[in-house]
C-alpha cells in the first residue's frame, strides 16, 4: 500500500504466515492505475523456501484504520473497520525502469460493513492488489504487491489505512 497506508501483515506476526518482503520504494508508471496511492507490504504463505506459485488461489483480507489506542498491539480488536472500499486486482507485468507495471485488472470487489474483501481465484503468479476508499472518506488509499498461490486464501491480508 507511503503516502499514508501501511499493512498489519509485516507488522503483526501471523500464524503460520510471514510477511512477503516487498520492494516498497519501487514506484507506480506515471500512466499506471497506482498513481497516488502509497506502497505497502502484503503476506502469503511465504516458507523457505519460497514455494514456487503454482494452482489456481484468491486473497482475501480485512481493511481497517489505525488502532484506536495508538499501541498497535491490539489493532485487530480497536481498528475501525473501513467499508466501501474498491480493492482491485492486477497482474503484476515485468517492472519498467523500476516502477510496478501493471496489466487491465482482474477482478474487483469492495470491502463490507466490516471491512472484510474477497477476491476472485486467479492462476497463481504475481499480481498487485490496490485498496482505494471512498473519496470523500478520511482514508488514503494503497497498494500491495506479491505471489497468489492456491493457498493464498488461508491467510487472510490485514491492511491499514492512515488518515489523510
Amino acid at each position: 500500500m507511503r503516502i499514508s497506508a501501511l499493512a498489519l501483515l509485516a507488522a503483526f506476526a501471523l500464524a503460520g504466515a510471514a510477511a512477503c518482503s516487498d520492494n516498497v520504494t519501487t514506484q507506480p508508471q506515471s500512466t499506471s492505475v497506482l498513481v497516488g496511492l502509497s506502497a505497502t507490504s502484503s503476506n502469503d504463505t511465504v516458507t523457505s523456501p519460497v514455494p514456487t506459485p503454482s494452482g489456481s488461489g484468491y486473497f482475501r483480507g480485512t481493511v481497517m484504520g489505525p488502532s484506536l489506542t495508538g499501541t498497535g498491539t491490539d489493532t485487530l480488536k480497536t481498528s475501525p473497520k473501513i467499508a466501501g472500499v474498491v480493492v482491485t486486482i492486477y497482474p503484476r507485468l515485468a517492472d519498467v525502469n523500476g516502477a510496478i507495471a501493471v496489466g487491465p485488472a482482474a477482478g474487483t470487489t469492495t470491502s463490507d460493513a466490516q471491512g472484510l474483501w474477497t477476491l476472485p481465484t486467479l492462476p497463481a503468479g504475481e499480481y498487485v492488489v490496490a485498496f482505494v476508499p471512498p473519496e470523500s472518506g478520511i482514508y488514503h488509499g494503497s497498494y500491495a504487491f506479491g505471489p497468489l498461490r492456491s493457498n493464498s486464501s488461508q491467510y487472510p491480508w490485514w491492511v491499514v489505512l492512515n488518515k489523510k
